[in-house]
């Protein structure tokens, strides 16, 4: 069995520091890779220690979150 979340609806975030408003169903899961001018740092799964799953969204005042997904406590959705 799984929990189903539809990602567009998730409208809130926990991490350590507390929850992170998400707006304009901008919450997404993916791989990612950290660039320098549009060439790749390091592509997650390089590293051990770098996880490559990661999660971003948008919040209030239009500045953007992005994190690995184990950093994630919890999400509220409706």
């Amino acid at each position: 069995m799984s929990l189903p979340i539809e990602v567009e609806n998730v409208i809130g975030v926990l991490l350590k520091d507390g929850w992170h408003d998400v707006v304009d169903q901008s919450f997404e899961i993916d791989t990612y890779k950290y660039l320098r001018d549009g060439v790749p740092e390091i592509e997650s799964g390089q590293a051990d220690e770098m996880p490559s799953i990661g999660a971003t969204w948008k919040e209030r005042g239009g500045s953007w979150v992005a994190c690995a997904f184990p950093a994630i406590v919890a999400v509220k959705y409706k």
